[in-house]
C-alpha cells in the first residue's frame, strides 16, 4: 500500500493511481458517448475530478469512480468503489430523494 500523505484537493498529483488499467480509458471514452446511456440525450458532458468522472446527460449524471488512494480515501478496489457510491447515495437521498 502507497503512504499515507496528506492531499491537495487542488492538485490531482497528490492521488496515486493503483495500477495501470488499459480497459480505464476505453470505458471512459465510451461513456463520453451519447450513444452509451440507456437514455435518448443531445449531449454528454465530462466532468473530471480527483476521484471521479461524472457524465451529465440532457436529464442524468452519471459516475464512475477513479481506482485511486489517498490519505483521506481508498477506491483501490472495486468493492470499495461499489461501498463508496452506496454510501453517496445513502447521503444524497437527504436532499434529493428521488436519487
Amino acid at each position: 500500500m502507497p503512504p499515507k500523505r496528506s492531499i491537495d484537493w487542488k492538485s490531482s498529483t497528490n492521488v496515486s493511481s493503483i495500477g495501470e488499467q488499459p480497459d480505464l480509458s476505453a470505458k471512459v471514452e465510451f461513456l463520453r458517448q451519447a450513444e452509451s446511456v440507456p437514455e435518448r440525450t443531445t449531449r454528454v458532458e465530462v466532468i473530471q475530478t480527483h476521484r471521479s468522472w461524472v457524465f451529465l446527460t440532457d436529464r442524468y449524471a452519471y459516475k464512475l469512480k477513479k481506482p485511486v488512494r489517498s490519505s483521506l480515501f481508498d477506491f483501490g478496489t472495486m468493492e470499495a468503489r461499489r461501498q463508496n457510491c452506496h454510501h453517496e447515495i445513502r447521503l444524497n437521498r437527504r436532499l434529493a430523494g428521488n436519487v
